[in-house]
């Protein structure tokens, strides 16, 4: 025999053991069960146990009427046509016959209808609750005008605190409902405040964690006395660490933190990062990280439970609050030097979310000077496209100074910081950051920009092991761009430079002060041919003022020429090149004026022949004319001309 016919064979003894008919049956079949033995015994059905209990009693079998035929059947010996059976989704008679719209069907207005209808409906089977909301928010249309008057304002005031007294527990939580009770706490009397707090004040943190609830909150701790707010501060009490997990009331704290507590209750609610023990007894000697560690018996633990805190809270939204950057900047100033690796790998590009504060911008200078090179490169490419709007803020523009000076990689700070810069650079030199970001790259450093205090937080990454650059080299190569464009940016605007209300005039002295012989000589140009054609004339209109009467352009021009005189630059400083534009006429008539007159002394004072030998060629013969004026200007001119 063939094994396919042995094959066919044993299928069809198998089929007929456990099949029936055409109908296959699984394997082992559905009745079958083996016994603890192994045998195969048939499965017995339990049968109810009904002991005590009455039968159910079978539907009787009404025999139908002779005289009513069977649905569908016609009635022997009658001559009636058989009755059609209704179907089940067919209407019946009388019924309305008109067919439901689909909502996709409807039109835009059609499908807002129906849905308020749907919502009105819902709403109106929670009985009381609907009704009250009803009946407030109708007074609340009428009490949040302002053009209503005082009097009707009472008397709509005491007529809502009838309706929601006892019940604004339940009206807090809804969208609508919880603008009434904040309505009533702003424009109402310390007494309507004092309601809605009594009726509250066991549910502020759920409140805080509500979207609608936590503006009440926030109204109370803006309205409410001193007692109240500090109830509200009280209620986060071992719950703060929880609640900025939470991004509505993380936002509450926020404003608790910035607003509302004072320097004990900030770092009371501090000191719930810094220890479990500290969240639980408060102590109001603990102010910073430090002063918990020295109180801690276990330091390096208490370092690795706010580590472990803190990294649960990158990446999320709640990253971008001060009270989170106080604490990451406390971490970044007692860890040791893996656990602070660890922190800025973690971060990253999420500092970008942190530089809007004072905090958060001293981390991001941390995690740029104690980073490795990967690590910056990180934090400079999350820059990107945000530069401007970096440069432009008050704590933020310091970030981009920490990456001028230790981040090796010029070509990337070139490519993703300076090349943004430079697209919008009249924008930053309005801007009293942005034209500190600019004159950096020129000037770093400079002390008539920078303040001594920002010069000392700076300084700080001069000791990171990091970076391997020399500092002189890395400035070198970043100042190269800049250096041109902002020369050039000078010489466009130079009369905006001299006259805008702004420290403009100082940063344009230093950018020039600080470029290389030839680099400055077109702006130099541009702002000698202001003064070549105008010659010095008084004027009572403060817009055709001259410039020697602008305390701005005053300030330019004495800077410039006090530095030539020390510089000794030659025939390419700004001195020479303006006695080289300025016809000799103009400069006469610059003795009429007390500022003119000691410009022209600077002058004399640079020691370049050439500047010399011009202002005394324009000067000779106007001896008269010097020792008639009373100006101390030109009493100083008629010495110096005798001198040289």
């Amino acid at each position: 025999k063939s094994p396919l016919a042995s094959a066919a064979k044993h299928e069809e003894v198998i089929k007929g053991k456990y099949a029936k008919g055409n109908k296959r049956r699984s394997f082992p079949p559905s009745g079958v069960k083996p016994n603890r033995q192994g045998k195969v015994v048939k499965a017995q059905r339990k049968k109810p146990n009904t002991v005590g209990k009455a039968l159910p009693t079978p539907p009787s079998k009404s025999k139908e009427a002779p005289d009513q035929p069977k649905e569908g059947k016609p009635r022997p010996g009658d001559g009636s046509a058989p009755t059609k059976r209704k179907h089940e989704s067919e209407p019946a008679e009388g019924a309305d016959q008109t067919k439901k719209v689909k909502l996709e069907e409807m039109t835009k207005k059609q499908r807002k209808f129906e849905r308020k209808k749907k919502e009105f409906e819902r709403k109106k089977k929670d009985g009381t609750f609907f009704e009250t909301s009803k009946a407030i928010k109708q007074v609340w249309e009428d009490l949040r005008r302002k053009a209503c008057s005082k009097e009707k304002r009472a008397k709509l005031l005491t007529q809502l605190t009838g309706l929601v007294k006892g019940r604004v527990k339940e009206l807090i939580f809804a969208h609508d409902t919880a603008r009434v009770i904040e309505c009533m706490g702003d424009l109402g009397t310390p007494e309507h405040r004092n309601l809605i707090f009594e009726e509250v004040k066991d549910m502020i943190v759920s409140m805080s964690k509500s979207k609608y609830a936590k503006f009440i909150v926030r109204k109370m701790l803006k309205n409410g006395t001193p007692q109240q707010k500090e109830h509200i501060v009280k209620a986060f009490n071992m719950q703060v660490v929880q609640c900025l997990h939470h991004a509505e009331a993380a936002s509450v704290l926020e404003t608790i933190y910035n607003e509302h507590a004072n320097a004990v209750q900030r770092s009371q609610l501090l000191q719930e990062f810094y220890c479990r023990d500290m969240a639980l007894f408060k102590e109001d000697k603990v102010v910073t990280f430090k002063d918990a560690l020295e109180k801690s018996a276990q330091p390096a633990k208490t370092l690795e439970d706010l580590k472990e805190i803190l990294m649960k809270i990158v990446g999320k939204p709640v990253l971008g609050h001060s009270i989170i950057h106080h604490v990451f900047l406390e971490f970044f100033k007692n860890a040791d030097e893996n656990s602070r690796s660890e922190m800025i790998r973690a971060l990253g590009g999420s500092v970008i979310e942190m530089l809007h504060t004072k905090d958060g911008s001293r981390v991001a200078m941390q995690c740029l000077w104690h980073g490795t090179a990967k690590d910056r490169k990180a934090i400079v490419k999350s820059f990107k496209t945000h530069v401007v709007k970096i440069a432009k803020e008050e704590h933020g523009h310091m970030v981009l100074l920490a990456a001028f000076d230790c981040v090796d990689d010029t070509k990337l700070v070139d490519s993703t910081v300076t090349a943004e810069l430079l697209r919008e650079p009249l924008e930053l030199m309005t801007s009293a950051s942005g034209q500190k970001v600019l004159s950096y790259l020129v000037a770093p450093r400079d002390p008539r920009v920078f303040h001594p205090s920002i010069i000392e937080i700076l300084k700080e990454g001069d000791a990171s092991v990091t970076s391997k650059k020399d500092p002189q080299v890395r400035r070198e190569e970043l100042r190269k761009a800049p250096a041109a464009a902002l020369a050039q940016l000078i010489a466009d605007n130079a009369e905006l430079f001299l006259t805008h209300n702004g420290p403009t005039a100082v940063v344009a002295s230093v950018i020039l002060t600080n470029l290389r012989e030839g680099e400055a000589t077109e702006a130099f140009r541009s702002i000698a041919r202001l003064l070549a054609n105008s010659p010095y004339e008084p004027s009572a209109d403060p817009e055709k003022a001259h410039l020697f009467d602008r305390n701005h352009a005053r300030f330019f021009l004495k800077k410039m020429t006090l530095h030539d005189r020390a510089s000794k630059q030659g025939q390419n400083c700004f001195s020479a090149i303006l006695v080289d534009e300025v016809p000799k006429e103009a400069l006469v008539t610059w003795i009429g004026c007390n500022f003119g007159a000691f410009l022209l002394v600077n002058l004399l004072e640079t020691g370049v022949p050439e500047v010399v030998r011009v202002v005394k060629e324009a000067l000779a013969g106007k001896q008269s004319l010097l020792k008639k004026s009373e100006l101390k200007g030109c009493e100083a001119l008629r010495e110096k001309l005798k001198e040289v």
